[in-house]
């Protein structure tokens, strides 16, 4: 399997410099972890940063770019809200019409449910749309992923952190492309904010979590002295309607991961 081509690196000028200003900024939880991932690409010689061998979180601010992402999920999730509520309303108000309304029956049922499926469509639509767009925003870095030539298809994930994942927002923290490299047993983790690069040898701990909507998986690893605990959430259609329905327990996102990371047991 090849490695990351030198042009898909991206060392220091592609991340950003800190920031000063008259107010400290509220504290990101990679704060701690992209400083030292500054420092040891700093300190590399100019070396691919996939080729130093450590695990790292490296800050490529692009704030426009998630306020965009933002908004566009914020229209989907108000009009997709919006649509369902106003086709069972429609539905509602129908009832109470008296009888000589109803030759209007089938055109008011044709309505709401024009607005219900709508509404649905945008709900259900909203992680392609998130995907579709950071693919877009990433370019050569989304093509770096792809480099990886790994058997498992790199996917969309957006980046949490675990700490916080149990609790409802709009916008993740991150959206990402997240590709596995199995000679390496290395993840490489492309996203609007963040590149992530974690080491099976630097992870603590991988484990399943749930979200107020969704599972995702939870690594924790070290980034130099620091520990980092991120969440990952793959937003799947299929698999939700199977957890709605048979139960689908495990997520899908925790196969790839684990055999990525986890090395196979030494048989003795």
């Amino acid at each position: 399997m090849n490695s990351l081509p030198n042009d898909h690196d991206f060392v220091a000028k592609a991340y950003a410099s800190p920031q000063f200003t008259d107010r400290d900024p509220p504290r990101d939880f990679r704060d701690e972890a992209a400083a030292i991932s500054l420092k040891l690409v700093a300190d590399s010689f100019g070396r691919p940063s996939a080729e130093l061998g450590q695990s790292l979180c490296l800050p490529v601010e692009n704030p426009s770019d998630l306020r965009g992402v933002k908004w566009s999920l914020l229209f989907r999730l108000v009009f997709g809200i919006g649509g369902i509520a106003a086709g069972g309303i429609l539905a509602m108000v129908f009832e109470k019409f008296p009888a000589g309304f109803q030759r209007y029956e089938t055109p008011a049922l044709v309505l709401a449910g024009i607005f219900s499926i709508g509404g649905i469509c945008l709900l259900i639509s909203s992680a392609g749309a998130a995907r579709s767009f950071s693919r877009r925003r990433l370019g050569e870095r989304y093509e770096a992923v792809w480099a990886l030539g790994s058997p498992i298809k790199p996917l969309g994930v957006s980046v949490e952190d675990a700490d916080t994942f149990s609790k409802m927002k709009l916008v993740p923290e991150d959206l990402a492309w997240i590709g596995f490299d199995l000679s390496r047993r290395m993840l490489l983790i492309e996203g609007l904010r963040y590149r992530y690069l974690i080491h099976s040898a630097d992870v603590i701990n991988i484990e399943q979590v749930a979200g107020p909507t969704a599972t995702g998986v939870a690594i924790t690893y070290f980034v130099g002295s620091a520990s980092l605990r991120i969440a990952l959430q793959y937003d799947s259609v299929k698999h939700e309607l199977r957890r709605q329905t048979i139960g689908a327990k495990h997520d899908p996102l925790l196969k790839p991961i684990t055999d990525t990371l986890v090395e196979p047991a030494t048989l003795v």
